[in-house]
């Protein structure tokens, strides 16, 4: 192989390694399983008690599987999420993705989405999904700022009784998805 055509080669290869780095990697259409815990790949529940947690692979929207939770007893809530230990920039962050819920009575059935370091958090409450609804689309929006920001926290949440399924979540910054942006890991400062 002639030099300057080698040299082109692994030119090429560093730039196409580092732009894939560069992409942030996000789960929100839950189809990566870890085997070990046969739920979606960076996922994990944040309630545990009175709540059942389901991969689904008969009831989804998109792709092959979706996320039920299922309330047993009175707990007050059932949520699982998904952390992103990321920076962006832009001014607002939009997430989008659809819900399906069965008999929710006693509360609300919603996404939900919390930028940790501006302490911004929406969770669907005043739209008030309950009762018996089809898959539909749902979106929640809030500022966002760089200059603080240590993480978004998404992902599902039922109060009350009785089932929700949640699919196909898409996170935006100033309307671009974020798989497609630059980031720059979060370092959190040293303990004082």
């Amino acid at each position: 192989m002639q030099r300057p055509v080698f040299i082109f080669i692994l030119v090429i290869c560093f730039i196409s390694s580092n732009r894939l780095k560069a992409q942030v990697i996000f789960n929100g259409d839950l189809e990566k399983i870890d085997p070990k815990t046969n739920m979606p790949v960076a996922w994990t529940t944040v309630m545990k008690g009175g709540y059942r947690y389901q991969l689904d692979s008969n009831t989804v929207k998109h792709g092959k599987y979706a996320i039920s939770i299922t309330s047993n007893d009175t707990a007050p809530y059932g949520a699982i999420n998904c952390v992103l230990p990321y920076n962006f920039t832009g001014s607002t962050l939009q997430l989008k993705g659809f819900i399906k819920t069965e008999n929710v009575t006693n509360g609300y059935a919603g996404i939900w989405m919390r930028v940790n370091g501006i302490d911004e958090f929406d969770k669907m409450e005043k739209q008030n999904l309950h009762g018996t609804n089809d898959w539909k689309e749902y979106t929640i929006s809030m500022p966002y700022n760089s200059e603080v920001a240590r993480s978004i926290n998404v992902g599902g949440l039922l109060t009350g009784k009785g089932k929700m399924w949640f699919d196909n979540l898409r996170l935006y910054i100033d309307g671009k998805l974020i798989t497609k942006l630059p980031y720059k890991p979060v370092v959190e400062p040293p303990a004082k």
